[in-house]
C-alpha cells in the first residue's frame, strides 16, 4: 500500500502530551519551523480525494516553552505564527473558483496548559489541562484560515515508563462556537544512538465526533484549511540530536493511515531547543 504523507504540525493544536514534568525552576524552550509546500489534494473520509481551488502552502514558526512551577506542576505554552499562501489555480478543483490569489501572515491558535504529576513508584503519570484560544484569523477573499474560531478545552492523562523513554496519552477535546468535539491518542517510544541521537517512532490519532453544526464560509471550502470535523491517524519518526546537555535540534516526518479534510502532502518540521537550568 502506498503511504500518503500527512500534514504534520507537531504541537500546534495538541502539543507535548507528556508523562514527565520539569523540575522546579527549569525552563525548556523550543523554536520550530514547519513547512507544507504547495499542495492541492485533500484527504476525504470516503477515499475520494478533494482538490483545492488554488495551490496552498502552509508555513509555521512556533515558540514553545515549559516551566517547572513546582516539583509536581509544569506550565506550558505554544505560540504559532502562520504564513499561508493561495497561489496558482488548480484545474481539478472540487469547487468553482471564487477565491483570489494572496497570502496571510498571522497567529494560529495560541495554547496554554498545566501539567501535574501523579506520584507512582514504577511509572510516570501526569494529568494535563490545555486551552487553545481563538486567536486565529480568516480572510474571506482568499479563503485562508490560520486556525479554528473557537476555544478548545483538552483534558488528558499520560503514562510513561521510568528509566525508559516510552509513553502514551489519551485526552478529550471540547470546543465552543458549534465546532465538533473529539478525542486524541498518542503513543511513542524511543532509543538513543551514539550517546546523543534519539530516534522516536510515534502514532498520533485525532478523532472528530462530528457533532458540530457550525456554518463555515463557502470560500473556506476552496482551501480546506482548519475546517470542522477534520481528523487523522498518523505515524512517523521524531529525531532529537543532543548537541549539548542543554541544547539540541529536532526533526520530524510522518504518514497517515487515515485522514479527513487534511492536506495530502509531505511536511518538514525542524527545531532548536534550549534548557535553562535553575542555579
Amino acid at each position: 500500500m502506498m503511504i500518503k504523507y500527512l500534514f504534520l504540525l507537531c504541537s500546534i493544536s495538541i502539543f507535548s502530551q507528556s508523562a514527565w514534568v520539569k523540575t522546579k525552576g527549569e525552563l525548556y524552550t523550543q523554536l520550530s519551523y514547519n513547512t507544507i509546500p504547495n499542495y492541492s489534494t485533500i484527504f476525504n473520509q470516503k477515499d475520494a480525494e478533494l482538490s483545492t481551488s488554488r495551490l496552498i502552502s502552509d508555513q509555521t514558526i512556533q515558540l514553545y516553552a515549559e516551566y517547572g512551577l513546582s516539583a509536581k506542576t509544569t506550565l506550558i505554552t505554544a505560540i504559532p505564527f502562520k504564513r499561508l499562501t493561495a497561489s496558482s489555480t488548480v484545474r481539478e478543483t472540487t469547487f468553482l473558483l471564487t477565491i483570489k490569489e494572496g497570502e496571510m501572515n498571522t497567529l494560529g491558535n495560541v495554547s496554554f496548559a498545566v501539567r501535574h504529576k501523579i506520584p507512582h513508584k514504577k511509572y510516570a503519570i501526569a494529568t494535563q489541562l490545555q486551552v487553545n484560544f481563538p486567536t486565529a484569523a480568516y480572510n474571506a477573499n482568499t479563503g485562508l484560515r490560520s486556525g479554528i474560531d473557537a476555544y478548545s478545552l483538552m483534558p488528558s492523562v499520560s503514562l510513561g515508563k521510568n528509566n525508559l523513554f516510552f509513553q502514551s496519552s489519551f485526552g478529550l477535546i471540547f470546543r465552543t462556537n458549534k465546532y465538533s468535539n473529539g478525542l486524541f491518542f498518542n503513543l511513542e517510544g524511543g532509543k538513543k544512538f551514539y550517546k546523543q541521537l534519539w530516534v522516536i517512532p510515534f502514532i498520533n490519532i485525532v478523532d472528530s465526533f462530528a457533532d458540530g453544526n457550525i456554518q463555515e464560509p463557502i470560500n473556506n471550502f476552496e482551501t480546506f484549511l482548519n475546517l470542522d470535523k477534520a481528523q487523522y491517524g498518523g505515524f512517523g519518526i521524531k529525531l532529537i540530536e543532543e548537541i549539548k546537555p542543554n541544547f539540541g535540534v529536532t526533526a520530524a516526518v510522518g504518514g497517515a493511515f487515515f485522514a479527513h479534510l487534511e492536506a495530502k502532502q509531505l511536511s518538514l518540521n525542524v527545531g532548536l531547543y534550549y534548557k535553562f537550568k535553575k542555579k
